[in-house]
């Protein structure tokens, strides 16, 4: 069952920006720090639990992935930052960057956005104004973000550089607060059909996603809230969401992160699928919600906009806020998932939004090496990262098991009977006493679909393993702190194909 409010008004009158806008000057931000002491990539990131083929900013705070776009072959990645220190600073939260041409190598660059009189900047987006829509020029960068004051309200900083640096328009904000307290993280995406863009804004607490539209990108028009009354997806605050187009589906997916009473504990990602009539969403069924990722550490992920050929990649915060602020590293926190390639498959009757590393995997990895049932030491004692593929047969049950030479475990499990997939990030993994919420031993999700065979795809890195199954229809993202890497494989049950390939750090020059 589904429930749709669909009041309309108008939020923004008058004319549409001048083709030559006046750039005001940079406001000041009273909390800036000197662009000089922000610390850019090394080299070398060879710290106890520093993923070595996942991003992370070489010092500080990070959560949610911001504004995320491609355009003149470079992918650029924004993300909450605390310039300042190792600590959540909610009141300091700024937006850092990282660029990439090939999604795997990120340089690390000064942060672009810093709280100011209306507030922090909270979590947004970015959309590259390829016509000229907006009146800043042909592909300006618009990012529309959360200024986060005593009123959270939407507003626009925009980039006629690449997205190397932006200015906050002069008329913020451009989404007044429509009275809550949570108004929050925009995502902006275009609609085919009607020629014209679809904002996305989650409600918090107020449960619901509102939906704006706007033909120019500046002025933008309220459609309504789409809500759900399924129990289990009013348990949590409904936070970072995005809407995707599936054309040979001729699907929408709606996708909305929550906290604190997700899947697992803390955060988790929801999605729904269904159509929408340009100010209407309306899932296909009542059966939700279902989830993007079944593990503990897979949130706020959002796509990049103007992306090439079409696709859907996908970047989330591998982390949990039951836990991010305690977790053992102590020069940065937070690491982000691989980047992910979103698509649409029917599976057992119905719609399944599957995720799966990006081809650009294949650029930082060797050669496939087949493994029989097991391997180990996989790499050798100076391993960066790596990856197993492996088939099984559903006519029984089956166990992974990723361990080192300490005796840390994480152990997957497949019932066949039952068509269920277990991962233990249990007490074995490593360290977990820093947070009573961390050490989870029986994490589930189903095998979607009928069939008889079952592929695994597993990566492996310093302090993560992310696993793929079933063509990425059910995934578990989980972070882990052993005393080194798990560099041995061993596989109990009926293999049919299993191998293996090093993954090459991401940090050497």
């Amino acid at each position: 069952m589904y429930i749709v409010l669909g009041t309309l008004f108008t939020a923004c009158t008058g004319p549409v920006t001048p083709e030559e806008p006046v750039i005001p000057p940079v406001e000041e931000d009273t909390t800036r720090v000197d662009t000089a002491t922000v610390v850019v990539s090394p080299t070398t990131r060879p710290e106890l639990y520093r993923p070595q083929v996942h991003y992370t900013p070489h010092h500080n705070w990070s959560n949610d992935p911001n504004g995320l776009f491609y355009k003149d072959g470079v992918w650029n990645l924004y993300y909450q930052f605390n310039p300042n220190g190792i600590e959540c600073d909610f009141g300091g939260m700024s937006w850092g960057h990282a660029s990439s041409t090939d999604l795997m190598h990120w340089q690390e660059k000064s942060p672009v956005l810093y709280p100011d009189g209306m507030g922090a900047m909270y979590s947004g987006c970015s959309v590259v104004d390829k016509d000229n829509r907006a009146g800043f020029g042909n592909g300006a960068v618009l990012a529309y973000y959360t200024a986060s004051g005593e009123k959270q309200v939407i507003c626009l900083a925009i980039s006629t550089d690449g997205g190397e640096t932006f200015w906050k328009y002069e008329h913020n904000p451009i989404v007044p607060s429509t009275g809550l307290v949570n108004f929050r993280d925009p995502k902006v995406v275009y609609d085919p059909h009607r020629g014209r863009w679809t904002m996305m804004v989650a409600k918090g607490w107020d449960l619901g996603i509102e939906i704006w539209h706007s033909y120019n990108l500046m002025q933008w028009d309220f459609d309504g809230i789409f809500r759900v009354n399924t129990e289990r997806c009013n348990m949590s605050q409904w936070e970072c969401c995005d809407l995707l187009y599936f054309e040979q589906a001729d699907k929408w997916v709606a996708v909305v992160s929550i906290n604190p009473n997700g899947y697992i504990t803390g955060s988790s990602t929801m999605y729904f699928v269904g159509s929408f009539d340009g100010v209407t969403f309306t899932p296909d069924a009542d059966d939700y919600p279902r989830w993007l990722d079944y593990g503990a550490d897979c949130y706020a992920g959002v796509t990049f906009d103007n992306a090439p050929d079409g696709r859907k990649v996908m970047i989330a915060w591998m982390n949990n806020w039951d836990y991010a602020p305690a977790c053992p590293p102590s020069a940065w926190k937070s690491a982000y998932t691989l980047p992910r390639e979103l698509s649409l498959k029917q599976m057992g009757g119905h719609w399944v939004l599957c995720s799966t590393p990006v081809s650009e995997l294949d650029k930082i990895a060797s050669a496939w090496h087949d493994a029989a049932t097991g391997m180990e030491n996989i790499g050798g004692d100076y391993a960066d990262a790596w990856e197993a593929k492996i088939t099984l047969s559903l006519a029984n049950d089956a166990t992974i098991t990723l361990s080192n030479k300490y005796g840390n475990e994480y152990v997957i499990r497949v019932n066949a009977q039952q068509r269920i997939i277990y991962c233990d990030r249990g007490g074995r993994t490593g360290e977990f006493n820093f947070s009573t919420l961390f050490a989870v031993p029986s994490m589930s999700a189903p095998i979607e679909g009928n069939e008889q065979y079952l592929t695994l795809d597993i990566v492996v890195d310093q302090s993560s393993v992310e696993l793929f199954a079933g063509e990425g229809s059910t995934c578990f993202t989980n972070t882990v702190y052993p005393r080194s890497i798990y560099r041995n494989i061993t596989v109990d049950g009926i293999v049919t194909e299993m191998k293996v390939r090093t993954l090459e750090t991401i940090w050497k020059p």
